[in-house]
């Protein structure tokens, strides 16, 4: 194996990004900005990140297959540096009278560990399956942007307004920023906000038990809420813009798939073709209403909403032209109709969300086929029902889908064993989510759901090699699957500072969900770590991340195993578990 030229030794810089931030805070502390004017508040926060992450496994069979070794052997040993890297995020606020004014908000990033801009492979891969992900083997600009640096973007830029119509209060903001409306705590994909912005999911990725609120990108739009009563608020927004949700990309250490998505340019290996891009839907139209309701009865609150959107979630096509090069294509589905109802109330002394939703026209799960328009017996043996017809810009197929969420969040009192404390407080957070498929209403043979498409056991014999099954990735019917997410703290272990235990673990507890990224049986994520605040301003975290699932094994010229499918995603990260230490501040 080669030792790839001008990596960073894992430590070298940890000194110097630490007191790099120390020393900008020293010369900047957080603060308002005093202009004498009793009516104008000003505030500007800038938050320092730095991240160091090293690999903990070998890679395994999983990069024996030329699909996924470009991202496995990225960082190709234990003890290898996959983060190095420097964040910073500012806000600024400017408010008059309390209720007029905007806000601009940036980041900015650079990652030392990305220096080196070249695609690896397993080298005892060769012969066709040689050609790696990125023309001249090399990042695009696109994967050198978001993974080394150093780059940025703005984040927030909205302007806001607050007036009364009669006794009615009307809040209105206009331009980059972010609604999220339901009660779900970790879910990006069951809950009622689904789709409601784009998810950096590569975040979520790289942090197990991340909180879905941590994770959505603004958009500009126009949003407005009015209150109608002291107990009944009303809210609506509509989209100038759309952007598609960032996944982690092809040849990055926790990218999931080589050829995918934004980034890599070229899948040649095997003839599989070229990256021709997203293709995107239109900017705008996306829109929505909703209503709180906290009736003194309730004790609580009920929300209900109706929402008509666009997908944000990237799903790839193979296209084998009649005459030409094979090719590969991004789509995204449109004018999905979704109908939610959500109650959030205080249940012996746990704050308890739930939510139910119904869409339409919903995306199922259409992974990636080795075609889409091959020879005829291709054709026949995998879409008997006729080869699959764009609609709403995507091949996939469509449905209408349930999906729920229950959650809780509590704050536990001091605990101890006789004279030894256990923790002086802990908060436990746990969700279930639930998906149903109620029926599929288009291009049926391309849902990959036991009893359709590929995954239809009556035609395995027609099928031949393209026939999956349940542990190939294939939906069910309906899937349930759970996060828990526990940390006690210990108060003043030293003064002014407070330690921390979080903990988080994620698992598709039965079945495989029917649409993309929605979980699957026995497949997760689970992080373990220990975290200290120091003075309420500093926290440093040194956490344990891991992936696990279940995977088909099929034999391999050249490494003797491979394996050939894996039942959810993120099993195929099973072999990048990584230990992160983490600084942040902000100032």
């Amino acid at each position: 194996m080669q030792v790839k030229t001008g990596s960073t030794p894992k430590f070298a810089l940890l000194p110097v990004f630490v007191g790099a931030a120390l020393g900008m805070i020293g010369n900047a502390g957080a603060f308002e900005i005093e202009n004498g004017n009793p009516d104008i508040q000003m505030r500007w926060d800038n938050t320092v990140r730095y991240n160091l992450a090293v690999r903990g496994q070998n890679p395994s069979n999983i990069g024996n297959n030329f699909q996924f070794d470009d991202s496995d052997y990225k960082f190709a040993k234990r003890g290898d540096t996959v983060t190095n890297r420097l964040d910073l995020l500012s806000e600024f606020d400017f408010v008059y009278q309390k209720r007029h004014g905007f806000r601009v908000s940036g980041a900015a990033w650079y990652d030392f560990a990305y220096r080196n801009l070249s695609v690896e492979r397993n080298p005892l891969l060769t012969g066709g399956t040689t050609t790696v992900a990125y023309a001249g083997s090399t990042y695009s600009d696109y994967t050198k942007r978001y993974y080394k640096g150093p780059s940025g973007e703005i984040l927030d830029a909205f302007v806001f307004t607050g007036i009364d119509i009669g006794e009615m209060p009307l809040s209105v903001k206009a331009g980059r920023h972010t609604v999220v409306w339901g009660e779900s705590l970790f879910t990006t994909i069951h809950g009622i906000a689904f789709g409601q912005s784009p998810v950096d999911l590569a975040k979520a990725f790289a942090t197990p038990g991340v909180e879905a609120k941590e994770v959505y990108r603004p958009l500009t739009q126009l949003s407005a809420q009015l209150g109608v009563t002291e107990n009944l608020s009303v809210a609506a927004q509509y989209y100038f813009d759309w952007s598609a949700t960032r996944l982690p990309e092809g040849g990055t250490y926790l990218g999931i798939i080589d050829m995918g998505f934004m980034g890599p340019t070229n899948f040649n290996a095997a003839g599989f073709g070229a990256n021709s891009g997203n293709n995107e839907p239109d900017k705008r139209g996306d829109w929505g209403v909703s209503a709180r309701w906290s009736p003194a009865w309730l004790d609580g609150t009920l929300g209900f909403y109706y929402r008509n959107f666009t997908d944000k979630t990237p799903t790839l096509f193979r296209f084998v032209p009649a005459a030409g090069t094979p090719y590969y294509k991004t789509f995204f589905g449109e004018d999905i109709d979704l109908y939610g109802i959500s109650l959030s109330k205080q249940i012996a002394g746990v704050s308890v969300g739930a939510e139910v939703s119904y869409r339409r026209n919903m995306p199922l799960y259409s992974p990636l086929l080795q075609n889409m328009a091959g020879t005829a017996a291709f054709n026949s043996a995998v879409f008997p029902h006729g080869v699959p017809t764009l609609n709403g810009n995507t091949y996939q197929a469509r449905g209408n889908t349930v999906h729920a969420v229950l959650n809780g969040v509590a704050v536990l009192p001091a605990a101890s064993l006789g004279d030894f404390t256990l923790f002086d407080t802990a908060v436990v957070l746990g969700e279930l989510t639930y998906s149903y498929l109620d029926k599929i209403t288009d291009n049926q043979d391309m849902f990959q759901g036991v009893g359709h498409g590929i995954c239809d056991a009556s035609r395995r014999a027609t099928l031949g090699a393209n026939y999956r099954d349940k542990w190939d990735g294939c939906s069910t019917k309906e899937a349930l699957g759970m996060t828990l997410s526990f940390t006690p703290s210990w108060l003043q272990v030293f003064p002014g500072v407070d330690l921390l235990a979080p903990m988080s673990f994620s698992k598709g507890l039965y079945g495989n969900s029917p649409v993309a990224l929605g979980g699957n049986e026995d497949n997760g994520s689970y992080s373990i770590g220990l975290a200290a605040d120091v003075y309420a301003q500093y926290r440093f975290d040194l956490k344990w991340v891991d992936y696990f699932g279940a995977a088909k094994y099929g034999a391999q010229a050249q490494t003797g195993s491979r394996v050939t499918t894996v039942n959810g995603l993120s099993t195929l990260l099973r072999d990048r578990g990584f230990l992160a230490f983490t600084f942040k501040t902000t100032f």
